[in-house]
């Protein structure tokens, strides 16, 4: 009998436009929080209590908002940088 790996069995992922802020943060090599100011300081979020928002400079280039399980997140353009 032949075996049939598990991994030929899922699905592959679908390519996607956009990137996490993880994802941002591995190709530019920064910490979240350093992220975060880099945004805000560039115009991209703005803070308002407790939390980020996206600015319309952002959205002008594909930035998203998500409500996600665990809270919210942004998703960014892969060709998205700073």
């Amino acid at each position: 009998m032949e075996k049939i790996s598990s991994a030929a069995s899922m699905p592959k992922n679908k390519p996607s436009s956009e990137a996490s802020s993880k994802i941002i943060i591995l190709k530019l090599g920064k910490k979240t929080d350093n992220l975060l100011t880099i945004l805000v300081s560039e115009g991209y979020l703005s803070v308002i209590p407790n939390k980020h928002q996206l600015t319309s400079k952002e959205k002008q280039v594909s930035g998203t908002h998500k409500k996600g399980r665990f809270g919210d997140y942004f998703l960014w353009s892969n060709h998205f940088d700073l």
